[in-house]
């Protein structure tokens, strides 16, 4: 093998590497988005989420729901949390 295949190889396994992970992204993101829109039909006060935000997720409970917005109790980090 002289060096030209090799670099090919390399090439090609990083350009297969790349298209595998965005495509895994993608397929997570896809069944993300199903699975929310399908709990945002039938969210009741009670119920226990996760709000995502930026890199990070808070969790909460909703306390009541009229009709797009939900009020919810968030729990959060002590040192991630900002006066108004």
């Amino acid at each position: 093998m002289n060096i030209e295949t090799i670099t090919n190889i390399g090439f090609l396994t990083l350009i297969s590497l790349m298209i595998f992970m965005v495509t895994n992204i993608i397929v997570k993101t896809v069944i993300n988005e199903r699975r929310r829109k399908s709990f945002s039909k039938v969210i009741k006060p009670g119920d226990l989420v996760r709000v995502p935000v930026a890199d990070d997720q808070y969790h909460g409970e909703v306390l009541e729901v009229n009709g797009d917005w939900v009020k919810i109790i968030v729990t959060a980090p002590k040192d991630k949390v900002y006066p108004n």
